[in-house]
């Protein structure tokens, strides 16, 4: 649901942009996040420049600026979705904005073991319950810094790649991609109904 980034929940005095907002405590505050050193690098949608002063002048008035309870967001701040297959295997999705790092971890459950990792850690675990455990390390030594930890401009690098008829790894077709898609469709026809089952077939 988009539950908490909306008017009702918009600071007392709070001002439509962050610019001409007097809250200077505000968690959200677009100046504090696009001039922090970790969060900069998302200055560049819009802008190129690299100096505090030039990135606040840039964004002044920008959508970037605008308030985060006043905008026009329609994108949930929080979600589970939960997913049944027809072999018996079930996945759950979990989504929220509130949490202090921003970091992508996945867990899988299997019958012999669990797997368990995290992206920024460029690692993951693999948990025998014969007692076993073993730690493999993934090489991210090509990856280029930017959105996704680089996944945004593989995707593209891919696609250039293919059309130019070049050998492309990892590249994924419209038939196993159909699938993942209509997944995300289902996600949000269920949370419009209320939460109702949705069965999806190909």
């Amino acid at each position: 649901n988009l539950f908490y980034f909306n008017r009702s929940h918009a600071p007392e005095f709070s001002a439509e942009y962050c610019s001409d907002c007097k809250l200077e405590d505000c968690v959200f505050k677009a100046q504090k996040i696009y001039t922090d050193e970790k969060s900069k690098p998302f200055a560049r949608y819009f802008t190129l420049k690299t100096e505090n002063c030039d990135i606040l002048h840039d964004l002044k008035g920008t959508r970037y600026d605008k308030c985060v309870f006043k905008s026009d967001n329609d994108v949930v701040d929080h979600q589970v979705t939960i997913m049944q297959f027809n072999n018996g295997k079930t996945a759950c999705h979990t989504m929220t904005a509130f949490s202090k790092d921003i970091y992508r971890d996945i867990k899988i459950y299997g019958t012999k073991a669990e797997l368990v990792g995290r992206v920024d850690e460029a690692k993951f675990n693999v948990h025998y319950f014969t007692g076993e455990d073993k730690e493999v390390k993934v090489d991210v030594s090509a990856a280029n810094v930017g959105g996704h930890n680089g996944g945004d401009y593989f995707l593209m690098d891919g696609l250039y790649r293919f059309l130019n008829g070049q050998e492309v790894k990892g590249i994924t077709y419209l038939s196993v991609s159909l699938e993942s898609h209509l997944m995300c469709f289902g996600a949000e026809q269920s949370r419009l109904s209320g939460g109702a089952t949705v069965d999806i077939t190909l």
